[in-house]
């Protein structure tokens, strides 16, 4: 007998190891499909200071809403591991696995092994802190704080010596109401969680109780200088957290659905979801309660505050991100492992943790979407591409510039201006001084709805310069200005021609910044891709009343992408019409690819068309009939 059982322990064993493993191992290759998010590049400039500023910034509010114990343990990895992707995500990943180790804790001490394998089996495919992984925020360390506190309640009931266990679950509600400021509401739980602990045992011995009252006490003291500026940045009307909610909730109830969704799915949170979501989780916790009592209550308790806190946070104060929501997802999916191992019939518990666990992963799926993240990849690599000598890249707000430079690899230099900007600042006189001596400025706009609500920087570039190109990797708005709207000569990376179109225009050479890519863009502007050309015209009569008219076509002839029409570029600062002979001017288009273009080699063609739209005739050393061929773009 007690060989059958060593037996089955190890197989318990073995199976919980294995799906950490796996766990670990689908975090660890996913690390790096996204790249870093602004609020990362933020916190990751937070880490750089030193500890004093740290403290000082953060206690007064200064630096971040939040309270500083992420900030000094990721300072404190960073000192260790360094700061590659890979170790930025690890210390998280990690943070994340022993969180998982704790779900299957506490399912298996509330029912059996059965238990603890399908809380595992939910914790490797939750997408909420798949994603908490994949961000260089404290959301991971809290849900850990967070499982780690429901660990200790659960623990509780089955040592005589309650009292350290809710002693420790004081210890990890301080943690986390020191790591973000949803921590405040962990620490809540975790008190109602032990309050109901109590009161369910059969023993009730009065010095656990009072040990635990003034473990949570001091833990609530200690916090409450912080929480009482929290409440006085509430009371001026500042937000408490992001200035952009991901969502605005006219009813309670409305909140509490959306909640459950995205605490399970994330970004499946659709409100019929979450209604049927709700309406299942509400009956399932009924029925387990009344099969378990002593067993569930206090996580059931725990659970269902959570989630009614995050609700009420989100009606009444709009304080919303699904981020936000991690630490309860610990909770939560433990609780689900032991209803659905209560379930009788082997077939039965099969289907549910199967459909359940396919759900998940669905939303894991979903979260690959480069458009939910913002991409300072795409971003950083666009300008790469396309960036010429003598630029100047420019991240509004300052602290954009974090996760910007973290994944550039050009040469322009880097500035971040403004946390905000208003016209309370001589934002025209620093834009100006930023942009004296560059030939052409990157205007980076991350969350520009916040960051420059009323367009300020972006109305005085427009009078300033002549916009050239403008793409939108999610998160943000990038714009490149030139102002260098003429040259004397074409630049070194410009390939010279010799044509000329009807004795009215020249054109002297023309510039690609890429030759090759894709007919189909999901990233920067879909559905298609623009190929960008810079061409150098001269007009050799002055009043030249023409058109030039440039297309990407096959070597057939068929047309396969236009130019777009852009306000304010250099034709519609500077038309045609009033250029004069001997002046080389720098003009770029943006051609817009039809999405379905077959892969193949494409001409840059270019025409000249006089006022009733016909074609003027071409002469010189490149010239075509009417036509001049402005180098090629390869359709991958």
């Amino acid at each position: 007998m007690r060989n059958r059982m060593t037996t089955a322990s190890t197989r318990h064993l073995l199976v919980l190891t294995l799906i950490i493993l796996c766990g670990f191992g689908v975090r660890a290759a996913l690390h790096n499909y996204h790249g870093l998010e602004g609020d990362d590049g933020f916190s990751l400039s937070l880490a750089r200071l030193d500890i004093d500023t740290l403290l000082r910034g953060l206690a007064a509010l200064e630096l971040d809403i939040h309270p500083p114990g992420h900030f000094l343990a990721l300072k404190a990895w960073i000192a260790v591991a360094g700061e590659s992707l890979l170790s930025l995500r690890l210390m998280n990943i990690l943070a994340d696995v022993a969180t998982g180790a704790l779900m299957m804790r506490v399912a298996g001490r509330i029912l059996s092994n059965r238990a603890a394998v399908i809380a595992g089996l939910l914790w490797l495919a939750s997408p909420l802190l798949i994603y908490s992984d994949n961000l260089i925020r404290m959301y991971t360390l809290l849900s850990l704080f967070a499982a780690a506190g429901t660990a200790c309640v659960v623990e509780a009931r089955y040592h005589r010596q309650r009292w350290v266990w809710y002693v420790g679950a004081a210890i990890a509600g301080f943690l986390a109401a020191f790591t973000h400021i949803v921590g405040a509401l962990i620490l809540v739980c975790l008190a109602l969680g032990v309050a109901v602990g109590w009161l369910m045992d059969s023993t009730r011995r009065l010095y656990s109780l009072l040990i635990a009252i003034i473990a949570f006490v001091i833990a609530g003291f200690l916090y409450l200088p912080y929480g009482y500026a929290v409440w006085q940045v509430y009371q001026s009307g500042r937000p408490l957290g992001a200035e952009i909610s991901e969502a605005k909730f006219d009813e309670p109830f409305t909140a509490l659905f959306h909640v459950i969704a995205a605490t399970l799915t994330h970004r499946l949170g659709a409100v019929g979801v979450g209604v049927a979501m709700t309406i299942l989780l509400v009956a399932a916790a009924i029925w387990l309660w009344q099969r378990r009592p002593r067993q569930s209550t206090s996580l059931l308790v725990m659970v269902w505050a959570g989630l009614a806190g995050m609700a009420i946070l989100g009606w009444v104060a709009g304080f919303y991100k699904a981020r936000y929501l991690a630490p309860f997802a610990p909770m939560l999916l433990a609780l689900m492992a032991v209803i659905i191992a209560s379930l009788p019939g082997r077939y039965w518990r099969g289907i549910v943790t199967a459909g359940l666990v396919l759900i998940l992963a669905s939303g894991v799926v979903r979260d690959l979407d480069h458009r939910f993240r913002d991409d300072w990849v795409a971003a950083a690599s666009f300008i790469r591409r396309h960036e010429r000598q003598n630029d100047r890249i420019i991240v509004i707000p300052d602290w954009g510039q974090e996760a910007f430079r973290f994944h550039y690899q050009g040469n322009a230099p880097v500035v971040g201006l403004f946390p905000q900007v208003s016209p309370n600042i001589p934002y025209a006189e620093i834009l100006e001084e930023q942009s004296a001596n560059a030939n052409g400025v990157w205007l980076v706009h991350y969350q520009p709805e916040v960051s420059d609500p009323d367009r300020l920087a972006t109305s005085w570039f427009q009078s300033h310069a002549s916009i050239v190109t403008e793409v939108f990797p999610a998160g943000m708005h990038i714009r490149y200005y030139d102002f260098v709207l003429s040259v004397d000569a074409l630049p070194e990376d410009a390939i010279p021609l010799d044509a000329r179109f009807g004795n009215m225009m020249q054109l002297h050479g023309y510039f690609l910044p890429v030759t090759q890519g894709s007919a189909v863009d999901s990233w920067l502007h879909p559905p298609s891709n623009w190929v960008q050309v810079v061409l150098y015209w001269e007009a050799l009569t002055p009043n030249s009343n023409v058109t030039p008219r440039v297309r990407l076509t096959s070597p057939y002839a068929q047309v396969y992408g236009e130019v777009l029409d852009r306000s304010n570029d250099l034709l519609d600062r500077v038309p045609i019409s009033t250029w004069q002979p001997g002046e080389i001017w720098e003009v770029a288009y943006d051609i817009n690819l039809n999405p379905e273009t077959p892969p193949g080699v494409y001409n840059i063609e270019v025409m000249v068309l006089d006022t009733d739209g016909q074609p003027l005739s071409t002469e010189g050393a490149d010239a075509g009939e009417f036509w001049v061929i402005a180098g090629q773009f390869i359709i991958q």
